[in-house]
């Protein structure tokens, strides 16, 4: 599948991205501005 980058201010809102989309078989690599 794809790689994807995952921005947003909200570090849980990065994250359920994150979780929604590696279920899906993708790899996501999450980041916010928080870290």
């Amino acid at each position: 599948m794809a790689n994807i980058l995952a921005l947003d201010d909200v570090s849980d809102a990065a994250n359920l991205i994150k979780r929604i989309l590696e279920r899906k078989g993708h790899k996501v690599f999450a980041f916010s501005e928080e870290e």
